[in-house]
């Protein structure tokens, strides 16, 4: 590990620190808080639904970081008030998560595996589509992160990824939990030995203990678990990762000139658009392929497959008109959506059944990929809108 490059990182953070505390702005102790909160987790509540909000109210930038990754709220949709006897299903499955008992990290990741085949597995049981969050093993470890902060660590690839490649830090390239304590611990005992970060760090814990009444808050990473994952978030999403890319590039360390702010702002803007760019092109690539997909489905013939509806009883299609079925019952002929036939199970035919929930999860997919290429082009619009204020846009 590249220690002069952690060193680098670290007087970075403590440089920055002041902005991402604020509470006004980034607000980046709600980390803190929010395991903070977890303290009170409990796998046998009486009402798992309100434990579980509790908990997690301020966990908006751990567990609904965008339209696609909101674990939260796929775990909300499961244990809400108004639904069966899910919440006593996931409440089982969380009980294997959070068991911290096994010693064999690899025994650890087998429980998440399962955990996120079974819960998202219920989902597609149990939910419309529309309601699915996948979850992963991202979320896994916010979770055991949050309810655990001295034993586990919480997670998000690319800052982890960015942080690993930075710091020269050899490990596996694909995931896996005990590489990846591995290099926390690591980590962590570079960090325990600058007494001024976790000092500085502590100050504001007690600051904002007595701003939101929570007694005792800089005592909840004593092992400075929580720390190491704002190191890790903060340095790659604010900019540092920016200000070190060429270097990191080129496998060279700093020297000569250092580059101005506005140089290393405009940095930055290039940065994010060839990233913006590169997303857009694989996005609509992914989206046409989709499609293809869709017509594929969609070319089926589902004509005199029979269906049973809850109201009207038995019935036969007989028309099918891109997605409407026209179904012929014994009180008259209907016309209905085949994403509506397939979601209510009303479909004899199993393999028809998948067919038509695969496609309607790929047509969620897809307005999901178009919402995210509306997005890249409103932002790459911004920055457009920036550099000519700066006098920076290229013709």
């Amino acid at each position: 590990m590249n220690l002069e490059r952690l060193e680098a990182m670290i007087k970075e953070y403590m440089d920055q620190f002041s902005v991402h505390a604020n509470t006004q702005t980034h607000d980046e102790m709600s980390k803190w808080r929010t395991a903070y909160a977890c303290k009170k987790w409990d796998n046998d509540a009486e009402d798992f639904f309100d434990m579980f909000q509790r908990c997690t109210r301020e966990s908006h930038r751990l567990l609904s970081g965008n339209s696609i990754y909101q674990p939260r709220l796929a775990v909300e949709n499961l244990v809400r008030k108004d639904r069966g006897d899910e919440a006593d299903v996931v409440r089982e499955y969380f009980k294997l998560l959070l068991d911290a008992s096994p010693k064999d990290l690899k025994k650890r990741e087998a429980n998440m595996d399962d955990f996120v085949q079974k819960m998202n597995d219920l989902e597609e049981e149990c939910l419309m589509p529309q309601q699915i969050h996948k979850l992963d093993k991202r979320a896994c470890l916010m979770f055991m992160g949050l309810v655990h902060p001295k034993t586990d660590y919480m997670y998000k690839q690319r800052a982890v990824d960015f942080f690993r490649e930075y710091l020269e830090y050899e490990g596996s390239g694909s995931f896996q939990l005990a590489s990846y304590y591995a290099f926390c611990d690591a980590v962590v005992a570079e960090i325990e030995q600058h007494e001024d970060l976790i000092e500085m760090v502590t100050e504001e814990l007690k600051k904002q203990a007595k701003m939101y009444k929570m007694p005792g808050l800089e005592k909840i990473d004593p092992k400075h678990h929580i720390l190491l994952y704002d190191l890790m978030y903060v340095t790659e999403k604010y900019g540092f990762k920016t200000q070190h890319e060429e270097e990191l590039e080129s496998g060279n360390k700093p020297r000569g000139k250092q580059k101005t702010k506005a140089e290393r702002e405009q940095e930055a803007r290039d940065k994010r658009k060839k990233q913006l760019y590169d997303e857009l092109e694989s996005l609509r690539d992914t989206i046409i392929d989709k499609e293809i997909e869709l017509d594929k489905i969609d070319e089926v013939n589902v004509v005199g497959e029979k269906v049973k509806h809850f109201k009207f009883g038995d019935g036969e299609i007989i028309e099918k008109d891109h997605d409407i079925a026209t179904i012929r019952f014994r009180i008259g002929e209907k016309k209905m959506s085949m994403r509506f036939v397939a979601e209510r199970k009303m479909l004899q035919n199993k393999d028809l059944t998948s067919a038509y929930m695969r496609r309607a999860r790929v047509e969620r997919e897809i307005q999901e990929m178009e919402k995210r290429v509306e997005s890249d082009e409103q932002i790459l619009i911004n920055i457009k809108n920036v550099e000519i204020k700066l006098g920076k846009a290229h013709v």
